[in-house]
């Protein structure tokens, strides 16, 4: 097959590209999700689940933070495949773009549990009361 004259393949390619490009897109909205829980965390700063939610939005936000490198390196992977004529093609550009778009639905789906967690606290929130509070594990309900 000649991949110079086939403008199917360049077209898909560039297509490819701007669905990459618009990943950056995601991860704003994403990132404004995870402010989003950090606001809801300082409005009820003493949860007893604030360690385990705190340790998710920070896991959620190592793992934004990785693909805010992997995507721009991606790109520029994917890039000499629509600039250069005869650039040598096999599928790890495939490969690497599904892995990738895997990592970004993976992310969407952590940061949707996350958010209904987050609200379950949130319609039910503990208290620490241990002065005022007879229970042994020093927790009230509200």
């Amino acid at each position: 097959m000649d991949y110079s004259k086939d403008t199917q393949l360049e077209n898909e390619l560039q297509e490819l590209y701007i669905l990459a490009k618009h990943w950056f897109a995601d991860l704003d909205f994403l990132e404004e999700e995870l402010r989003f829980f950090k606001n809801i965390q300082r409005k009820y700063p003493v949860l007893p689940q604030d360690d385990i939610l705190g340790k998710k939005v920070l896991d959620l936000e190592t793992h934004l933070s990785s693909l805010r490198v992997k995507i721009p390196a991606f790109l520029a992977f994917l890039k000499p495949f629509i600039t250069e004529q005869n650039k040598a093609m096999d599928l790890g550009f495939l490969e690497n773009y599904n892995k990738l778009s895997n990592e970004l639905k993976q992310l969407f789906s952590d940061v949707r549990t996350s958010k209904k967690e987050l609200f379950v606290h949130c319609d039910n929130p503990i208290v620490v009361t241990s002065r005022y509070c007879d229970d042994e594990a020093g927790y009230g309900q509200r």
